[in-house]
């Protein structure tokens, strides 16, 4: 369930579940000026009802999948097992 998309690492698998975290894009014409606004960490639910009333104002939203961060210690082990190895595959290639 849910879209998938392409990333340098994989394909990840957007949730549809309300809680899921998103990053909200926001594009607003102000008086000044255009201004961009990023709110990273916020709910599915709740950013898709922002984006829903900023696109009916007129203005640009977009929310995308919030990745979860990997620490760097996991991404550089990884990095130097593909190097040996290849590519990881299957489940554990998630996990990292």
């Amino acid at each position: 369930m849910g879209q998938h998309l392409e990333d340098e690492e994989g394909t990840l698998e957007r949730s549809s579940h309300p809680d899921t975290d998103v990053t909200l894009f926001l594009r607003v014409e102000t008086g000044s000026g255009p201004r961009t606004i990023v709110a990273s960490g916020l709910p599915l639910s709740a950013a898709s009802a922002i984006a829903e009333a900023l696109t009916e104002a007129g203005h640009y939203a977009q929310y995308v999948d919030q990745r979860p961060q990997t620490p760097m210690r996991e991404r550089v082990a990884r990095r130097k097992y593909e190097e040996g190895f290849g590519p990881l595959v299957g489940p554990q290639a998630r996990s990292l």
